[in-house]
């Protein structure tokens, strides 16, 4: 995982436990451009999905760091 993509995964994390879920979504993504096969980032953006009501985005979220544990794994 690059650092730029932990830093923004850690804020997104705090921001997620502050309970302003739209930065912790934003930072999140951020994550996610630096460094797309960042498992953890997607994990975290679904509990963030599952905040916001979006259960659609969660369902996806999960499937998308699943395939990727798996793949990484393989």
């Amino acid at each position: 995982m690059s650092s730029l993509a932990n830093y923004y995964n850690n804020q997104g994390v705090k921001f997620y436990e502050d309970g302003d879920f739209q930065a912790a979504l934003e930072d999140l993504n951020r994550a996610l451009s630096e460094d797309p096969s960042n498992t953890l980032a997607y994990y975290n953006r679904g509990l963030v999905y599952v905040s916001l009501g979006r259960s659609e985005e969660h369902t996806s979220e999960l499937q998308s760091h699943s395939d990727l544990v798996c793949r990484l794994l393989l």
